[in-house]
């Protein structure tokens, strides 16, 4: 009994709920054209009037029965999956189609609140013709909602054909319509639910025979942009272009146009060339053409991938999507991919509360003028997956805006449309421009209603072939862009003059300064005539007489290249071209020239002060090369002198510049005495406190488990060491098919390496630490080494570090103490190289640390055979120091740095040269002379002087 009145009241609600179609309507087919109803409803229980007669249960062959899993709502006229049906589902089959016609399969279907878990229809087909239920990573509650055909029954994979896809996210109800195309071929078709979250309800499904006609979409997409065409360019009724007669045609279309009389109202269309060019390009200038390159669109090859873009030419992502441009990266599109669309990202439906968020901006300076800006959009539902965002879920409603803001943040011209489902469509907007100034010119593409946090589920937008055409007050804006280039390389002669004044006045750059003062000379005369023609436009627009050429250059209307009397290409005559070869490019190069022979002096110079400083420093004090070096000294400075009065350079083709090979020489010989000065310490100065070059072999620490390997002096701790080779543990030489390359040399692997060191052996003193570190490239990794001070090693304190990462040519600035220049180290390595190619001489830097703790200053020096010498400036000194340490973060097995030959010592001092001293000052009363005994006015900190027949130290 209450079955039967259960039934009663079922009938009673179908008879008051409405079809989703009646005969005569018509419909939008997701991604398939429009529709018009032409036949009844054949579904025979689509209001379920009848319970559920007639939709098995997928897993029927199981006793399931479609009512245990799905319960109508009197109410809302409708049905929804109970909770046991998550992974289950039913479906209708409709048999005996004609399978030359068309048909309309819809229903109505909501959900209360579009909220996670939400209803959709993933439909993986991993095969490529096997519909499969769930999806890929397996079931995540989602609903399914699909409708296909096959031979051979439901599951079968024979002649499968998917008819559509819908994604649910209405919280109102929605009519869903796929089209059952008819191409003679005789199957059965399945309208399949499955796995259908309880909060969607689904209503009056309808299978109706349907006619397709014109998609009025795609009519009024192309009505829009002819109007646009004429409306900007102020075109009469019967214009040449044909714009109008297209107007006409498309107007013309009715409802029961057919798609064959819409394509030939789009095909009279004759305002397009072959190449896409035609009325605008004809009767207006390009924008874009005069922004960066590339402005256009960037085109990709082979639809190759491009990620995480920031821009687009003078395209910039803003908002939520800056830096997620995207290439096209697997959403199907329904159709229109290709690699000429761009994404803007991949976003979760929470991450963007209002359109202008995410948008594709470009900023640029207007003139006063009439603007034409359109842009291709399209905008999915995507499923974010684990490996990417691989399921294109369909379109839920989404808008296009186009606008244009001034400085102040006005719109003064905008377009909203609605995207059509499972399509694209081509936005456009005409604007004026009455003050000249910096726009904003936009595109944004967002949902059309909020639907809050959906979990893994967002969107991608798409765009495509921008245009921007302007038609400007006064001159064209390739015109102005024309002039404005010229009036540029007029402005670039006078910065090219004052350059090279600015360099021949420097007093130590005395080669070719008479030739430098010629140029410039020829150069002023050059500017004061091209001046003459800066201000007048008219001539710069039809060209005027190249005064150093004496030639009439072709100006803005003919700029071809032209040929020489023996048919060679030549510059062309533009005003551009004929400034930047006659003014512009001479000066230019005299300049180069100068600043490149004359480049000797300042090195030289450097490499003096750097002797002098190196002599003067008290860790050297005890050299017996000291008047070598006083000597080398003062021969770099004899030549330097000589070379300033008597010297020259020649510009004539094949000189052989003696002179400039003398100062080259003069440089090269100063530092190699620098380096025997250093050298000549005698080694009864040294007292040893560490000395490692890792020949030992490594033993461990029962007590610690940590390895160590002893040197002379001295003993390394490995947090992390391996005896086998191929590991990322710090090893000792490297394995190659059983050889031990680069044997006794440390493997720097990831961890930390540390020598301990005893402050009272050192307090007081000058320390030396010495060690040569090989570098390998590893993007995103880094080495490095440290002091600290660790007696307490619950708060060690650190006196001095440097981090580098030689793949990237990049120092953590707050780790580099001694304030180094990563120019001067080197660095080895790419995929595959082999590890001993890094272990080379070529690419060995080695490092001397001065800690100099008499005046509690320090410095440090790297010696690299690629980057030659380089010296720090001297830092304080913060305190004693308890270890030495190396270190790095690499994370895989190949292209390691080395390290070897680390020595920790103190150095003597000569008290005689710098104990004792005190710090002075010359004066006039007072005479000071070097150890030389020759007088000096001004003296250099850190050098030796004789003072009242005392020695002092500035």
């Amino acid at each position: 009994m209450k079955k039967s009145l259960l039934f009663t009241a079922m009938a009673l609600c179908a008879s008051l709920s409405s079809s989703a179609f009646n005969v005569g309507d018509y419909t939008y087919a997701a991604g398939q054209g429009r529709y018009k109803i032409t036949g009844a409803n054949i579904c025979t229980n689509g209001t379920f009037a009848d319970g559920f007669n007639g939709w098995t249960a997928i897993s029927a062959t199981a006793g399931t029965e479609a009512s245990t899993l799905f319960a109508y709502d009197a109410d809302n006229q409708s049905i929804h999956s109970l909770t046991n049906a998550t992974t289950e589902g039913m479906y209708y089959k409709i048999s005996d189609l004609d399978a030359a016609k068309n048909y309309i399969v819809s229903f109505k279907v909501k959900q209360a609140t579009a909220t996670w878990p939400f209803s959709t229809n993933i439909v993986t087909t991993a095969s490529g013709d096997k519909n499969v239920y769930g999806i890929k990573g397996g079931n995540y509650g989602y609903s399914f909602v699909n409708v296909f055909g096959n031979v051979g029954g439901f599951d079968s994979t024979n002649d499968f054909v998917s008819c559509g896809k819908e994604i649910q996210f209405s919280t109102d109800w929605k009519t869903v319509s796929f089209v059952i195309k008819g191409d003679n071929t005789n199957r059965d078709y399945y309208i399949a639910l499955s796995g259908m979250d309880p909060s969607v309800e689904i209503a009056d499904v309808q299978i109706q025979e349907a006619q397709e006609v014109a998609n009025l979409q795609v009519r009024d997409e192309a009505l829009a942009y002819a109007k646009a065409v004429k409306e900007f360019l102020g075109l009469e009724d019967d214009d040449e272009y044909g714009v109008s007669e297209q107007i006409e045609s498309l107007t013309a279309l009715t409802d029961d146009s057919t798609p064959e009389e819409l394509q030939d109202a789009l095909d009279a269309a004759v305002y397009y060339d072959e190449e896409g060019n035609g009325v605008l390009q004809e009767e207006a200038d390009d924008y874009l053409s005069s922004c960066a390159p590339n402005t256009n669109w960037a085109k990709r090859a082979n639809k190759s991938k491009l990620q995480k873009q920031s821009d687009i030419g003078d395209w910039k992502f803003t908002g939520a999507g800056a830096g997620r441009g995207f290439s096209l990266d697997g959403a199907d599109l329904c159709g229109v991919k290709d690699a000429s669309w761009w994404e803007l990202g991949h976003f979760q439906y929470k991450s963007l509360t209002h359109p202008s968020e995410a948008s594709l901006l470009m900023s640029k300076d207007l003139t006063p003028g009439k603007y034409f800006f359109s842009m291709e959009n399209s905008a999915a539902t995507r499923y974010d997956y684990a490996d990417g965002w691989p399921y294109n879920l369909g379109f839920a409603p989404f808008q296009n805006e186009l606008y244009v803001k001034d400085a102040a943040g006005n719109k003064v011209a905008t377009s909203i449309i609605d995207v059509p489902t499972n399509s694209y469509n081509r936005n456009v907007v005409v604007f004026t421009i009455e003050k000249a100034g910096k726009y904003e010119i936009t595109a944004s593409t967002f949902p059309a209603e909020s639907y809050g946090d959906l979990g893994t589920i967002g969107f991608g937008y798409f765009y495509k072939n921008p245009q921007i055409f302007c038609k400007l007050q006064g001159r064209s804006a390739a015109e102005l862009a024309y002039i404005k280039t010229v009036r540029e390389q007029i402005d670039a002669v006078a910065a090219a003059i004052n350059d090279a004044k600015a360099k021949v006045a420097d007093t130590e750059k005395p080669w070719l300064v008479t030739e430098m003062n010629a140029a410039i000379a020829t150069a002023e005369r050059n500017l004061a005539a091209y001046k003459d023609v800066y201000d007048n436009e008219a001539a710069i627009i039809d060209g005027f007489l190249d005064p150093v050429v004496e030639k009439e250059n072709n100006g803005f209307n003919n700029m071809a290249d032209g040929v020489d009397g023996e048919g060679n290409s030549v510059p062309t005559y533009n005003a551009p071209d004929t400034i930047m070869v006659n003014a512009v490019r001479p000066m230019l190069r005299m300049t180069e020239n100068f600043v490149k022979a004359n480049a000797v002096f300042p090195a030289l110079q450097a490499a003096i002060d750097a002797a002098e400083a190196t002599k003067a420093k008290p860790v050297y004090s005890t050299s017996t090369g000291m008047q070598d070096l006083t000597d080398a000294i003062a021969t770099a400075k004899a030549v330097y002198a000589d070379k300033k009065t008597n010297g020259s350079y020649s510009l004539e083709e094949n000189a052989e510049n003696p002179d400039y090979t003398a100062m080259q020489d003069a440089k090269t010989t100063l530092e190699a005495a620098v380096e025997a000065f250093k050298a000549a310490i005698p080694a009864s100065s040294y007292n040893t406190l560490v000395d490692i070059d890792f020949s030992n072999e490594a033993v461990l620490n029962e007590e610690s488990g940590k390895y160590e390997i002893a040197g002379t002096k001295g003993m390394m701790s490995f947090d992390r060491f391996s005896t086998a080779s191929n590991t990322d543990d710090f090893t000792v030489g490297y394995s190659v098919s059983g050889e031990t390359k680069c044997p006794g040399v440390l493997r720097v692997g990831k961890g930390t390496a540390v020598v301990n060191v005893d402050p009272a052996e050192f307090g007081g003193k000058i320390v030396r630490i010495s060690f040569d570190f090989w570098f390998g490239n590893l993007t995103k990794s880094y080495n490095g080494f440290f002091l600290k001070n660790s007696e307490d090693p619950t708060k060690p304190v650190t006196i001095a570090e440097m981090s580098v990462d030689t793949y990237e040519y990049v120092m953590d600035a707050a780790k580099n103490t001694f304030g180094f220049n990563v120019n001067g180290f080197t660095g080895i390595g790419a995929r595959g190289i082999e590890e001993d190619q890094i272990c080379v001489d070529k690419n060995k830097t080695s490092f001397e640390l001065i800690l100099d703790y008499k005046s509690n200053k320090m410095y440090a020096t790297s010696v690299n055979p690629q980057k030659g010498t380089k010296t720090t400036t001297e830092v304080d000194l913060p305190g004693k120091f308890t270890q030495f340490g190396i270190t790095s973060n690499y994370k895989i097995e190949t292209r390691r740095s080395w390290f070897d030959n680390l020595k920790v010592e103190t150095v003597k001092v000569d008290p005689t040269a710098v104990d004792g001293v005190v710090e002075v000052k010359a004066n006039n009363n007072n005479e000071v002379v070097n150890i030389l005994g020759q007088k000096v006015s001004t003296l250099v900190k850190g050098q030796v002087y004789i003072k009242n027949g005392v020695k002092v130290v500035k």
